[in-house]
């Protein structure tokens, strides 16, 4: 009898502003998404946050940059892809329209796709 193919892992991202500060937070900061995962955003800010993604080829084949109204949740059409072998870690952006700022995520927010 023939294994079962594992699902590939997705990896979900909350994106939320700490009370009471400007500081506005990705979680996890470095997100682990499986090869044929998907990765999605959650707004939970209370206003608009715009995701910039400057890597070709990993999740699909172009770059690209997706404004989620608050409230919503952003699943990226495309699986991840690895660039070549081992481990491979893709830092993002996300900017919030209430911070007015970049979110963080321990340092820069990332996809480590493996």
């Amino acid at each position: 009898m023939a294994k079962k193919k594992a699902a590939a892992k997705d990896a979900p991202v909350t994106i939320t502003v700490v009370p009471q500060t400007s500081i506005c937070i990705a979680a996890p900061g470095s997100a682990p998404v499986g090869v044929g995962g998907k990765v999605s955003w959650t707004n939970n800010t209370g206003g608009l946050v715009t995701v910039y993604f400057p890597h070709d080829g990993v999740l699909g084949r172009r770059r690209f940059e997706k404004d989620i109204e608050d409230g919503e949740t952003y699943i990226h059409p495309e699986p991840a892809k690895k660039k070549g072998s081992g481990e491979q870690r893709y830092t993002y952006a996300v900017y919030s329209e209430i911070t007015k700022n970049f979110a963080i995520g321990g340092s820069d927010p990332d996809i480590i796709v493996g």
